[in-house]
């Protein structure tokens, strides 16, 4: 017999945490489980949800209407709580028995931002559970809250069989293809610099593409990629695709890059790898903790350009040579495999630890543990 499980999520928007709940949900299901989503706020999964014949609520107010929450999360055999936003849906399951997941998601400035509301270590009631999606998320939880935590990682869809088998041989460039919102903290910039520093016989033999939703917030740093994308004929701005699009011109790249300044993991570079690409990344995404630099993806150092434009230089030369005497091994592990081999083993990483097999034995293992 299966349980009645509610998911709590602060968006509906096809970005990280809520993909990777989408991903906890149907895992839940096909092991028999119903679901219920309750969303902070609204976005284009809840009909890809409700197409899948889930329950779908909108609701913000767990502490304004607390007793109608109480009665409603009494209803369900254990509530998962994703991301830190849903911190009011916390407090509201801790003055329930609930069984409770509480999976963090972010990076450090949300710890920073929420550290004065956080509840104490003491103040959590025994039927709240602390999961962090990655060893770096779970230093920032004990470092900001003191909770005792578990590791969590999620697991994405395989989609791979479904893609077309292509890529430089497209359009005879190596590609490069950045995914996520246009921000600061995403790092596009720090791209957008690093391909300028590239010798021009390099960048020419290249195509960089970027593409995510835009932030009002964010309309002048938007505004310093478009320049770039003027003054440098290799670097491409798009914007925001459906996710299924985003997979697809994933799936026709090289590589992929996550300039981030702050990750707690990156989705991203996990598709990445599930879609047999290689992932080239920033040190501090959480992600890094199976990445082995030269092996299975490259890893340069956060907010340092050369070293991003190095990992570029190298990505470019092991492509092209597929890793026979590379032009530059600057800032890159000596290693015999070339880019074939280093695609191979970022796939065999995501099948080990990311497939939705793997990460539906640990969840529901996890959940199963709680209820």
């Amino acid at each position: 017999m299966g349980y009645k499980l509610l998911f709590i999520t602060h968006s509906l928007n096809n970005t990280g945490a809520p993909l990777v709940l989408l991903d906890a949900m149907r895992a839940c299901r096909k092991e028999g489980h119903s679901v219920d989503v309750v969303a902070m706020e609204d976005g284009p999964l809840r009909e890809v949800m409700e197409n899948e014949g889930v329950f779908v609520t909108v609701a913000d107010n767990f502490l304004d209407e607390l007793s109608m929450w109480q009665g409603i999360f009494g209803k369900f055999d254990a509530v998962v709580a994703n991301t830190l936003v849903c911190i009011e849906a916390v407090y509201a399951l801790n003055t329930t028995k609930v069984p409770t997941m509480w999976w963090i998601h972010e990076h450090e400035y949300w710890f920073e931002y929420y550290q004065q509301i956080l509840p104490k270590p003491a103040d959590l009631h025994s039927n709240i559970k602390v999961y962090g999606v990655s060893p770096l998320t779970n230093e920032f939880i004990k470092k900001y809250c003191g909770y005792e935590t578990k590791l969590l990682s999620f697991g994405i869809k395989d989609v791979k069989e479904k893609m077309p088998a292509s890529g430089d041989e497209d359009t005879g460039k190596v590609r490069f293809i950045c995914p996520a919102t246009y921000s600061h903290v995403k790092g596009q910039d720090l791209l957008c610099e690093a391909v300028r520093r590239l010798p021009s016989d390099v960048r020419e033999k290249c195509e960089f593409i970027m593409c995510g939703a835009t932030m009002e917030s964010e309309d002048d740093y938007y505004s310093t990629l478009l320049n770039a994308e003027r003054e440098v004929k290799e670097l491409k701005v798009l914007g925001t695709l459906p996710h299924d699009e985003a997979l697809l011109m994933i799936s026709k790249c090289d590589y992929v890059v996550v300039p981030s300044r702050l990750e707690p993991f990156s989705a991203t570079a996990v598709e990445a790898m599930m879609l047999g690409r290689i992932p080239v990344v920033s040190s501090v995404c959480g992600v890094t903790e199976w990445i082995k630099h030269g092996e299975n993806g490259f890893v340069f150092e956060t907010e340092n350009v050369d070293s991003l434009a190095d990992a570029l230089r190298h990505c470019v030369s092991l492509r092209l040579t597929n890793g026979e005497n590379p032009e530059s091994r600057a800032n890159c592990a000596a290693q015999d495999l070339n880019y074939q081999e280093i695609a191979d083993k970022a796939r065999e990483t995501y099948e080990e630890f990311f497939s939705m097999d793997a990460f539906s034995r640990h969840f529901m293992d996890e959940l199963m543990e709680i209820i």
